[in-house]
This record gives structure tokens, sequence and C-alpha cells, in this order.
């Protein structure tokens, strides 16, 4: 029962931010509440955006260390006045004044803190494809960042500028599934051409749905330390495992 408890708690302070959107009141969270919030911390904001039917992006800093990551800012409940997402966002990110919110021509929400290198982001990588060793598909966005990340342009880039991802195992989150298309399940596929690092991670939230998130680390020596992941909204989500029907077909 006791493992169930911090599920409980966070499911809790989600209803009460979807609830808040038609309650008119602002509240700001007490540093439990904001702990709460933060098991897992971006789960609000995905929740939030989906309650409009959005996705979104985030470029922050933080300390990087297991098992805080990301470093979420602290949030407040929305006010609920809003009738878009990014009156919404900005209010919950209100008490931070280094996030700014907006939304651009591709519907994507943008939450960027001021200053962040966009180095990584803005590599523009000749050629991808989401297939591998004859298969056609990829079924998660993991999958998807593990074939951006292993780009001849990108470990270029990384290798350049002595980039490394935090020392532990939740840099990409879902390992690699490619599979023969289909074609009712959320899949990616195809090759793209010509396309910076940020505008394929945008390709990838358009069939799963939720958040790309680029956080800066503290450096270690010499080494550049990022943290580049997605996390999913409940909407469209991809299956973690695939049933094993379908991986013996």
């Amino acid at each position: 029962m006791r493992a169930l408890e911090p599920l409980r708690r966070c499911a809790a302070i989600v209803i009460l931010v979807l609830l808040s959107l038609g309650s008119g009141k602002s509240q700001t969270l007490s540093p439990a509440e904001h702990l709460v919030s933060s098991a897992p911390p971006w789960k609000p904001i995905v929740d939030l955006l989906d309650h409009f039917g959005a996705s979104g992006s985030m470029e922050i800093s933080g300390r990087c260390q297991a098992p805080e990551i990301p470093d979420i800012p602290p949030l407040r409940v929305p006010a609920g006045n809003d009738s878009s997402p990014v009156g919404a966002v900005t209010d919950m990110f209100a008490m931070d004044p280094r996030i700014g919110v907006a939304q651009d021509a591709s519907g994507i929400v943008r939450i960027n803190e001021a200053g962040i290198p966009r180095g990584l982001l803005n590599v523009r990588i000749s050629r991808l494809s989401f297939s591998t060793d004859g298969m056609d598909a990829v079924y998660n966005p993991g999958g998807a960042l593990q074939l951006i990340l292993n780009t001849a342009e990108v470990r270029s880039y990384i290798a350049k500028h002595h980039m490394v991802q935090p020392n532990f195992n939740m840099a990409v989150s879902g390992g690699v599934i490619l599979v023969p298309p289909i074609p009712d399940l959320p899949h990616i596929s195809g090759i793209v051409e010509e396309v910076t690092v940020s505008q394929v991670l945008d390709k990838v939230l358009s069939v799963f749905p939720g958040i790309w998130l680029y956080e800066e680390c503290p450096k270690q020596g010499k080494e550049e330390v990022f943290y580049l992941t997605f996390y999913q909204s409940d909407r469209n989500r991809a299956p973690d495992v695939l049933p094993r029907s379908i991986l013996h077909q």
C-alpha cells in the first residue's frame, strides 16, 4: 500500500490542476504541494497541455541529479480564467520570471528559460531514417530520440563540444521498438532531410503528444552535460511494450 502512495498524491495534484481551470482562483503551491506535483514533476504540465489538446517543448537549466531530474521550476495551480494553453501555462510558471511561454505556428507551446544555449538543438541533420536493420517504424518517442542522437551530425557535435548526458540511465525514456508498420498503433516512419534536431523532435511530438525537454546541466570539468527526453501525454500514448503476438508476426 505504501508503494501506491506517491501515485495517489501525484493523481491528486493533477486533478487539482485540471479542476482549477474552472474555479477562477489562482493558488500557489506550498513546498509540500510542489514536491507532490514533482512526482513525476512533468506530469501537471503535460496534463495541462493535454487539456487544451496541445503539446509542448521545454528548454531549462538545472542540477541534473537523480532522482530529481528534470528540474522543473516551481509551479502554481493556474487560475482557470485562460482560454488558451499559453495563458494557462504562463500562469502555472508565474513564480519564475526566467520562464517565457509562447505558441508558434506549429501549435506547439514553447516553455523556455532565458539564456539556454541551443547549439545542439540547432544541429542540422542531412538525413534521418526512422528505420534500421530492415525494420520500418519506431513505436515510441524514446526509440526516435535514440535514432536522432545517433545521427552523424549530432554525434560529431557532441564529440566536438565534449557533451555528455547524466551518468544515470534516465536520458532516454523508453527503448527502441522497431517493427513493420502496424496501422492501429502510433508510430513514426519514413525519412526526413535537412532538418534541425529541434524540428525532428517536433515531428516526433506530432505522433506522440506530450513534451520534449532539454535541460542544460552544470559542467563536469571540461564536459558539457545535457539531458534530453520525451514525456508522453495519455492522448495517443505509445505502448511501452508491444504485445507478444505483434512481436512474433
